[in-house]
């Protein structure tokens, strides 16, 4: 099958979830087409064998534009003998909709793994989606989709391992990275994990070394603002025993990952490093930090290792990380329970497990859409794109919607 997986950025996990889909598909003989709207990303496609097109991206506030864009992708579908497309970005997914539907072929979205919005999807409930995690998949049926058009694939994490062998350990002090952009709704979790650091850092006692990793994002200079002034603050202020780096944006972070002794994250960011059997926390957006351990994983899994919804009692998941920076008896029972949880997040996560669920999904999608597209379909869809966007905007002045999209 020929494949055009639209990217739209680099930006975060959900593109890099996508690439692995495109590369397990790519793998295995499919002929694959990854478009993006960033030019300068070509480092992205390193080691995939796929073709790399750049076509501007859309946008909900600018229609003429769009559907200018829209043409391009048809033009581009055409000449290409695309037979399918596989986008991961609500707003390009919704547009890309109306190319299938004028190129009468089938579309698989794959949702990112924060809460969905209802208005990003209730224009497409005709089309086909790959969500990763159960929470998402219950979201798309009180949306109104059937189960037969919603797939929950948690295969998208390439499978490292750090053999037992190698298992970092650090008796003089604990190597500890922190992974994930930093952005309006991420914030909150990153600072409270600082301040947390710098009130127990005294009774701790132990040397420690923080890495941060991670863009910051912010919707507004405040935000920027806040950060680095936290940042700097609790750096001063638990020194000597801790020292804290902010790294930025780290390509490797597999091979950070491996020299640590404690990862937390959360989503791929953090579901990645519990694989290698590393010692690893989510950290919540509001704050709480849980360990990925037996008791966990099947709740933290549910959520897409987020955070959301109640995982155990807080206070136990913060004494948890507590013992662990102090104790070296907690550290080595933490990390043998991370390497016998490994093996079943190899199972459930590793892109390996996803091809025969990817080849099932498209064909599902291709004999399930076959007579139900052309011209009336695309214009029926653009009204109801912007039905939806102005009921969001009017529900967002009533602060009745969360911020945050796909």
């Amino acid at each position: 099958m020929r494949i055009l997986f639209d990217f739209q950025d680099t930006i975060g996990g959900a593109p890099r979830s996508h690439l692995e889909h495109a590369k397990l598909m790519a793998a295995n003989g499919h002929t694959v087409l990854a478009v993006i709207s960033e030019t300068d990303s070509a480092f992205f496609f390193d080691g995939v064998d796929c073709k790399v097109t750049y076509l501007p991206r859309f946008y909900t506030r600018r229609p003429i534009r769009s559907l200018i864009s829209v043409f391009r992708y048809v033009k581009l579908v055409r000449q290409e003998r695309v037979e399918a497309i596989c986008a991961n970005r609500g707003v390009n997914s919704q547009f890309l909709g109306l190319v299938s539907d004028l190129c009468r072929i089938p579309i698989v979205n794959a949702q990112p793994g924060r809460m969905v919005l209802p208005h990003a999807i209730r224009a497409h409930l005709d089309k086909h989606y790959i969500v990763y995690s159960d929470e998402n998949a219950a979201a798309f049926s009180a949306a109104g989709f059937p189960d037969t058009n919603v797939f929950v694939v948690r295969n998208r994490i390439p499978c490292l391992s750090t053999p037992v062998g190698v298992q970092t350990t650090h008796n003089d002090r604990r190597i500890i990275t922190v992974t994930g952009n930093i952005k309006e709704d991420t914030l909150k979790g990153i600072l409270w994990l600082l301040e947390l650091l710098e009130k127990n850092i005294d009774r701790v006692r132990r040397k420690m070394k923080v890495y941060i990793a991670g863009q910051v994002l912010p919707q507004s200079a405040a935000d920027s603002t806040r950060f680095y002034h936290v940042l700097e603050s609790v750096k001063r202020s638990v020194e000597p025993w801790c020292v804290v780096e902010y790294l930025g944006w780290v390509h490797d972070i597999a091979a950070l990952h491996a020299k640590s002794d404690i990862c937390i994250g959360k989503g791929r960011s953090v579901i990645q490093p519990a694989m290698m059997g590393k010692v690893s926390f989510v950290l919540s957006d509001a704050g709480v930090l849980y360990r990925c351990k037996k008791e966990t994983f099947e709740k933290l899994g549910y959520y897409n290792f987020s955070g959301r919804g109640w995982i155990e009692d807080r206070d136990l998941a913060i004494r948890e990380f507590m013992d662990v920076l102090g104790d070296d008896n907690a550290l080595s029972r933490y990390k043998q329970d991370a390497l016998e949880l490994s093996s079943t997040i190899q199972r459930e996560y590793a892109t390996q497990g996803g091809k025969d669920k990817l080849e099932n999904i498209f064909q599902i999608a291709k004999e399930a859409q076959e007579g139900s597209y052309g011209v009336l379909n695309a214009i029926k869809r653009f009204l109801r794109i912007y039905y939806y966007a102005v009921l969001k905007e009017f529900r967002c002045t009533q602060g009745s919607v969360p911020s945050g999209g796909g």
